[in-house]
């Protein structure tokens, strides 16, 4: 039977209690040890003056692949120079004439030129001065020396640690950096390059000094920032992909139990992620996660937390985000995102090669080569909220099929967004409400006065810039391809357009049928029993309604007819109550299991902080359950007869988020609240931490106008709209 952890925590949740093995097993890794001399970069000037020596440590990262590597310096504009051999921040004006000293890191995954686009992008970040963990960072060191009679010989570096402990900790724990370097003639300049590999995000003080004289030496102290990066997909180096596929691989076949004891206490399993998911999306009532004000931060917590499980396997990861803007406009060639021929994504883009994220086999609906080949949904009749067939599925789901599955097409109907019937949720214009997300509809969110406020943002974010890629990946399929729906339409008593409309809208209906308790889901089917005795069981007032009854209101909103259609009840009993369907598990709630559901999350923070950062909310006002009750004005969520559990700003996110610890300046893993998380991840300076309560969970969070969230975006630019005549804001 399969274990479920107890990740549904309240405010104050316990953490699992695991072995402390991360810590042993990295921290001995990381002991560095200083080995030798080598020489490094610049190889004409090196061999021509044959007096370069350079200090090498051997710095393994966690996962050994880095190589061998020599410590790093700073980065930063300018030294100074002092007339003294303590490395100093300061020196006299005189002094400040005599030489500087410049420091320039990148690495093979991210040049000098790639990472300004970054630090131009953040407030807190400063040019030459931000370092990926993990990585083997080259530091390019330039001495401009301006007294021909002073010579530099033999500069020193050290490196410090910042904050230790935390979640990275094991990996901090035994890091440090010193020694000694020679510089080579270049011109008018003395030139040299160094590098390191940061063991986790942070804060690193870095001191140089170069002695000049006796009496003088040029002297540099400054603070590097590592932070992860998260890049887009399509920017990942090869090796980047496959170590981001593989550590997720290794969630999706490793236990709990036995990946912790393999990697550490943070590790956790895909099935734990999943099984939380579920319980949390898939509750009869009410879906904590969706359809309200906490979807983008309840799925930043548990991103977050993602985040950290792949890092226990593998430190050198960072969830990359899908911008499906671009695919929109690769396919529509007009970013707009209408019509059918989107369903050509899955033919046409990268992502959905056997590279990425696999091809589906249309027979089988089901990846059959590559990594993901025949990828399995857990399955266990002992799960707390499981699909009749006992899978990790939302209750509604009777999909018999063993296999993660995916559709691409709703009854084997091609994608049309003109046929999503509308519901009160959209952005710009209601036929775009499930088009797929277009840089139309990422410009709407992000740069017009409709979405100004927090509440709409927030209300509106899960629909057209978001919710589709699930729509279009899982799609639905069953019994409602060809059968009696294509009998009904071949018969004359529906119309082609009313076919489509309900083979569209098919799949919210279901789900809110079972949400309103009209269809009741066997509690069990055997592996071998057929789908069409598995079927849900209708209520008798899903065909006998009248127009103002709650039954009648969701077969207009989902199927657009009505009792004044001819054929009303034959339809309704014959669609509803007698054919079997289920959606693809990109569709519903189970949809973790898919390795193409964990970068489409981070897509939706990169937008709120680029919001942030180009067009900040006018209102930040987040209403809680019992302000709506009292005006009857914005509630929290779409299901307004609950109390929005999950949705409400004071409410504790399902999942942890990895945050810096204001005190320690380390990084923990903390429950927020939903005010919490969205503040804590903002990057403009911003005093409304200032009256957010903190549940009694420890220490607080960062002051006022912190940052604390371990990773940046790379950028905020979306060129390829530019084409499309659709111009973003520029990120000053």
């Amino acid at each position: 039977m399969a274990e479920q952890a107890p990740l549904l925590p309240t405010a104050g949740g316990v953490e699992v209690s695991t072995p402390e093995l991360l810590e042993t097993r990295l921290s001995t890794r990381m002991r560095l040890t200083r080995v030798g001399v080598a020489m490094v970069g610049l190889a004409g000037v090196v061999a021509a003056a044959g007096v370069v020596a350079f200090s090498t440590i051997h710095v393994p990262t966690a996962t050994g692949d880095e190589g061998e590597a020599t410590v790093a310096l700073s980065s930063g504009g300018s030294s100074t120079s002092s007339t003294s051999s303590t490395s100093s921040s300061t020196s006299s004006s005189a002094a400040d004439q005599v030489a500087t000293i410049e420091i320039v890191p990148s690495n093979p995954h991210y040049s000098q030129e790639y990472a300004k686009k970054t630090t131009d992008s953040y407030p807190f970040l400063t040019e030459h001065r931000l370092v990926e963990p993990q990585r083997v960072t080259t530091f390019s060191v330039k001495l401009e020396v301006a007294d021909a009679d002073l010579t530099p010989s033999e500069c020193t570096f050290k490196v410090s640690k910042g904050a230790d402990g935390g979640v990275y900790g094991a990996l901090t724990k035994d890091f440090e950096a010193h020694g000694a370097f020679a510089v080579a003639k270049d011109g008018d300049d003395w030139t040299a390059d160094f590098a390191v590999t940061f063991p986790a995000p942070g804060s690193y003080p870095v001191e140089v000094a170069c002695p000049l004289s006796a009496e003088v030496s040029a002297n540099l102290k400054e603070d590097v920032m590592c932070y992860y990066i998260r890049r887009e997909l399509r920017e990942l180096s090869d090796k980047m992909r496959s170590d981001f596929l593989d550590a997720f691989m290794v969630l999706a076949e490793v236990p709990t139990n036995e990946g912790v004891t393999k990697y550490g206490k943070y590790y956790r399993s895909l099935e734990d992620f999943e099984i939380v998911h579920l319980r949390a999306a898939g509750a009869r009532n009410l879906d904590h996660m969706h359809d309200g004000m906490g979807l983008v931060t309840q799925h930043a917590a548990m991103t977050s937390a993602f985040e950290l499980s792949l890092q226990a396997v593998n430190p050198t990861v960072s969830i990359p985000y899908w911008d499906y803007t671009i695919d929109a406009y690769l396919v529509g060639r007009d970013g707009k995102g209408h019509g059918e021929n989107f369903g050509d994504v899955f033919k046409e883009s990268t992502l959905f090669t056997e590279d990425w994220f696999g091809v589906t086999d249309v027979s089988s609906h089901r990846v059959t080569e590559g990594r993901f080949a025949n990828q399995e949904v857990p399955r266990d009749y002992e799960f707390e909220i499981r699909s009749p067939y006992g899978f990790l599925r939302a209750p509604w789901n009777i999909n018999p099929s063993k296999y993660v599955t995916r559709y691409h097409k709703v009854c084997g109907a091609k994608i049309n967004s003109q046929f999503f019937l509308v519901t009160n949720n959209y952005v710009n214009k209601s036929a775009d409400h499930f088009s797929f997300p277009s840089c139309d509809s990422h410009f709407q969110m992000t740069q017009t006065e409709t979405y100004d406020s927090w509440y709409e943002y927030s209300m509106n974010m899960g629909y057209s810039p978001h919710g589709p890629i699930h729509g279009w990946v899982g799609g639905v399929g069953g019994q409602c391809e060809g059968g009696t729906w294509d009998e009904m339409y071949a018969s004359g008593k529906i119309t082609h357009e009313e076919l489509m409309v309900m083979k569209h809208n098919s799949f919210f209906l279901l789900k809110n049928m079972y949400r309103a308790e009209v269809i009741e889901m066997p509690k069990m089917c055997s592996a071998d029993t057929p789908v069409k005795d598995c079927m849900w069981v209708c209520d008798k007032s899903v065909v006998d309604n009248d127009d103002t009854s709650e039954m009648a209101g969701l077969i207009k909103s989902s199927f657009n007819i009505d009792q004044s259609h001819t054929h009303y009840k034959e339809i309704v009993h014959k669609a509803v109550c007698e054919t079997p369907y289920w959606p693809g598990d990109h569709f519903e709630a189970a949809s973790p299991v898919e390795a193409s559901f964990w970068p489409i999350h981070p897509t939706l923070d990169r937008l709120t902080q680029y919001k942030n950062l180009v067009r900040p909310f006018t209102s930040k006002d987040w209403p809680d359950y019992k302000a709506y009750q009292a005006t009857g004005d914005y509630a929290p969520c779409t299901n307004s007869n609950t109390d929005c559990e999950g949705h409400n700003p004071y409410d504790v996110t399902v999942f942890h988020t990895v945050i810096k610890d204001a005190t320690s300046g380390t990084f923990e893993q903390r429950h927020l609240t939903n005010m919490q998380a969205r503040e804590a991840a903002n990057p403009v300076n911003d005093d409304t931490l200032d009256s957010l309560d903190m549940p009694d969970l420890g220490n607080d969070i960062n002051p006022p106008g912190s940052y604390a969230m371990p990773y940046v975006y790379n950028h905020f630019e979306w060129n390829h709209c530019e084409a499309a005549g659709i111009h973003f804001k520029a990120v000053s």
